[in-house]
């Protein structure tokens, strides 16, 4: 299928308004006539720009490479001095691999925290969309548009002599088949054992499949990797929108495995004071021992925990309590199949230090852990004070402080609280996507750095300022930096959401607009940090932040002109073979109670109310990402014209009747 690409900020926000205005008049003159649809895919708003991004930059002779510190990279020595001259490939620094490979995990269970808000930021949307007002007051049928205004047309007289059509009658929508089949395929993203691909009735839940299963066949469903634990079902390759086990299935299926790689750490038989947990060090995070990270320990099943482990977290926690009272410690004892890491949990007792306070843990005093309930049993006859018992809590079911910030299933708003509600959510989902992919970045440099263990300079030039291992910067500056001797260069910066799109080493095709030169540059670095100058957010979403880069003309730049202004275009961006997002124009989208909903047309040819589920905004803000109730091949019509509504006639129309042309 050719998917026309539209790409929001090419057509002008007069044009725009214009053809919404267009498209209203010409629905409420046309009667009771057949109402024009258009097809979704011409209806993109192109996501990143489509499959080619476009970009502006400024030529320049005076660049340079600048080597900033990211919290997960550590420095053993630096090989030049100022004033050094380097050539493109030498080696500038090299880095501390065993602790930065530290570091790098610690930056891993980051990305895992926060694709576990994520999970329940979308779960805060499902409650919030599936939510009535408390108020039962109709909505305000008024469309909200930001960036568009339709006019109010007046109503056209009908023709002298012409005959009012009569109203057609709405055809029922044909009830689903119930024994229709679905075919769910399990991918493990690239690791693990083989899996099945197998087929549900359609309403039927992954959960319920699984319980027809005999026992013996669940081990073929359950992925397994070395050096991995399995971390659920996911929708998309990139494991950031969940799956539920308990959603009906009403679709063919592609679920993408998520792994989560683990340290290399051995199961305790006992724990005293002098037992470490095995998470990496944090070195000041003050993430570690949050209910999300807890401090935690491999034990075996039936492990003895001493006085001195429980004491020692005790007099921790009186410290803490001091300068924070309103503390919370986390700690927990988990057990795994194999005592390895890599193994299946089979129980964990989870436990807030605070409630240790509240007893004693004597000289003669032992816990016993106990993989079958998750608890510690204590193994003398004290009684404890009331409250005092040191039961763990499940992560599931605990008793509500589960810092994820989850509504509650009960929430009671009004239109405009709901309607708050659900945009505050979106945003917090919104700000997570680009938090999951700054740690993907770090995790990528982080990874470089590991495997390659040194820093080379990108390009030939003069050493204008190299760090110091034992005293990095703290103020955000550049550790090392190195400045450009000759050739021409390009700055330019990468907005936000196309971070990770692109990388070093990927070619841009540049078009100057004085001079008119075209040529061709090659990414040479892409900074960590974004740009604070705001010299970027012109061209775009002057909301979005921006990563500056730097391009170096290989050839075919000699008519450039220092300081000239450039385009730049790559189709190095690609997406993911099972399908290119779509991006659906707001304007073809319909709110109602914090719901939104499309006009489509059906198998019978009638238009048919169809709601929809949405994710991120396009990066020029003028379409949603739709995860769910919208097809490519789907055809749509403007609904918020006075013949639209279910049951009505259409006909297909084109983007040139859309724009008046």
């Amino acid at each position: 299928m050719k998917k026309k690409k539209w790409i929001a900020g090419i057509v002008s926000i007069a044009a725009v308004a214009a053809a919404a205005a267009g498209i209203s008049a010409g629905v409420r003159a046309a009667g009771g006539r057949p109402v024009m649809v258009l097809q979704a895919s011409d209806l993109n708003q192109g996501g990143y720009g489509g499959s080619m991004s476009s970009m502006e930059g400024m030529v320049t002779s005076d660049v340079s490479q600048d080597v900033y510190l990211q919290d997960t990279e550590t420095v053993s020595r630096v090989l030049v001095q100022e004033g050094d001259t380097v050539r493109e490939g030498d080696v500038l620094m090299e880095y501390d691999t065993t602790q930065t490979s530290l570091n790098l995990e610690r930056e891993r269970l980051n990305r895992e925290r926060i694709q576990l808000n994520m999970q329940a930021a979308q779960e805060n949307l499902r409650k919030l969309k599936n939510t009535k007002p408390v108020s039962g007051q109709p909505s305000d049928p008024a469309p909200e548009f930001p960036d568009i205004f339709i006019p109010q047309e007046p109503e056209l007289p009908e023709e002298p002599g012409e005959m009012p059509e009569p109203t057609e009658t709405p055809a029922p929508t044909p009830a689903e088949d119930p024994d229709k089949m679905y075919t769910v395929t399990l991918n493990g993203n690239g690791q693990g054992n083989e899996l099945p691909v197998f087929q549900v009735k359609t309403g039927t839940s992954l959960e319920d499949y699984m319980n027809t299963l005999p026992e013996e066949q669940w081990k073929q469903y359950v992925p397994a990797a070395e050096g991995y634990v399995f971390g659920g079902w996911y929708r998309d390759q990139a494991c950031t929108i969940p799956c539920g086990m308990k959603e009906p299935v009403k679709e063919d299926l592609t679920l993408y495995a998520r792994w989560i790689r683990q340290f290399q750490a051995q199961a305790c038989d006992a724990l005293t004071g002098k037992t470490m947990p095995y998470n990496p060090p944090e070195e000041g995070d003050a993430e570690t021992g949050t209910l999300l990270n807890p401090y935690r320990y491999l034990v075996k099943d039936g492990a003895v925990v001493y006085p001195s482990f429980m004491n020692g977290i005790r007099e921790e926690m009186k410290k803490i309590l001091q300068g924070e009272p309103d503390a919370h410690i986390y700690f927990m004892l988990e057990v795994r199949e194999g005592d390895s890491l890599a193994g299946a949990v089979k129980g964990f007792f989870l436990q807030d230090a605070v409630k240790l306070l509240d007893r004693e843990y004597p000289d003669g005093w032992r816990g016993i852990m106990d993989a079958s309930t998750g608890t510690m049993k204590d193994t003398i006859a004290e009684p404890a004070p009331s409250g005092a018992a040191a039961e763990g809590t499940s992560l599931r079911t605990g008793s509500g402080e589960s810092g994820l910030n989850l509504l509650p299933d009960n929430g009671s708003y009004t239109k405009e609280e709901l309607q708050s509600a659900i945009r505050e959510q979106e945003e917090r989902l919104s700000a997570l996507q680009l938090d999951l992919k700054e740690a993907e970045l770090k995790i990528q440099n982080a990874e470089k750095a590991v495997q390659n263990g040194v820093v080379r300079a990108k390009i030939s030039g003069i050493v204008k300022k190299a760090g110091n291992p034992d005293s990095p910067p703290a103020d955000g500056s550049a550790f090392l930096q190195v400045t450009s001797t000759d050739g021409m260069y390009i700055r330019g910066g990468i907005n936000e959401l196309m971070l990770g799109q692109l990388k070093e080493g990927d070619m841009l095709s540049v078009t100057a607009w004085e001079s008119g030169t075209s040529c061709q540059a090659e990414i040479k670095e892409i900074s960590p940090y974004p740009d604070e100058s705001g010299r970027f957010s012109s061209y775009g979403t002057a909301s979005a932040s921006y990563y500056p880069f730097i391009a170096y003309v290989a050839e075919g730049g000699d008519n450039l002109k220092n300081q000239e202004w450039v385009n730049l275009e790559t189709t190095e961006i690609s997406y993911d073979p099972a399908g290119e997002a779509l991006y659906l124009w707001k304007a073809f989208i319909l709110e109602e109670d914090g719901k939104k909903y499309v006009y489509l047309r059906d198998e019978n040819g009638k238009l048919k109310k169809q709601e929809i589920t949405v994710g991120r905004l396009s990066s020029w803000g003028e379409g949603y990402e739709i995860l769910d109730g919208v097809t490519w091949e789907d055809w749509l019509a403007f609904p918020y014209g006075k013949n639209v509504k279910n049951g009505a006639a259409t006909r297909e129309g084109t983007m040139d009747e859309l724009y008046g042309y």
